[in-house]
């Protein structure tokens, strides 16, 4: 987390760092923190062609691939109603 705060320092308006900043914090069990910065930003386009909520659906199905926990994951999605 450490580096992803400071390149948020370096590159403030940074979505694709602010969502690796969340999903460091998913998987460091900080649910809450995670929960904010993903509501913070649902809605917004990462680029023309990229919305946040594709970000994470697309991160979270390359995190299951790679089997980490599928459930906080899905708990995500649920919440967000994504």
């Amino acid at each position: 987390a450490v580096y992803l705060k400071r390149g948020m320092v370096l590159y403030p308006n940074s979505l694709i760092i602010e969502g690796n900043l969340a999903h460091c914090y998913l998987f460091t069990d900080n649910y809450e923190a995670a929960m904010k910065i993903y509501r913070q930003h649902l809605k917004e386009k990462i680029d023309d062609n990229f919305s946040w909520e594709e970000m994470i659906k697309q991160d979270f199905e390359f995190f299951k691939s790679k089997k980490f926990d599928a459930a906080i994951m899905n708990k995500v999605l649920s919440d967000l109603k994504l």
